[in-house]
């Protein structure tokens, strides 16, 4: 799986499974969400495409449309990405495809906001970042 231009993937029933109990994890099994794969220290980080994102931890493609890094999932095996690529709308693909480095930055960025969060977890700023995040089910992944 490579980089050179943005996939859109489904994930698999196994990982819905897996992770049921995890309520920051998007649920999404009757209508699954796709996903855009960002490689990362040998990690795949999966984010959603989401159509109603009200926070700025996303990139935003038409309105409210975009990639949501909150609900950003770690795929611990290839296995739980469906073999079926999953279909965007072209405009949003163009947009996100273009500016890909861009978002891998973005995302890097929230992803230290979390790590930096997890530090003084107290304050309410952070108490709200790190609840509504889907990393938190991947601090051994993230190796803290």
């Amino acid at each position: 799986m490579q980089n050179k231009s943005m996939a859109f993937f489904y994930l698999t029933p196994e990982f819905y499974e897996k992770y049921k109990n995890c309520k920051e994890i998007l649920q999404k099994q009757k209508r699954p969400y796709a996903v855009h794969l960002i490689r990362y220290n040998n990690l795949i980080f999966a984010i959603p495409v989401r159509s109603n994102i009200n926070h700025n931890f996303s990139y935003k493609t038409v309105g409210n449309k975009g990639l949501d890094f909150t609900k950003t999932v770690i795929i611990i095996d290839e296995k739980y990405l469906s073999n079926n690529k999953a279909v965007i709308n072209h405009e949003e693909y163009l947009k996100l495809d273009k500016n890909r480095k861009f978002i891998e930055k973005k995302m890097l960025s929230y992803l230290k906001i979390y790590k930096k969060a997890l530090k003084t977890p107290d304050t309410n700023k952070n108490k709200t970042i790190l609840s509504k995040s889907a990393l938190q089910y991947f601090h051994k992944e993230l190796g803290i």
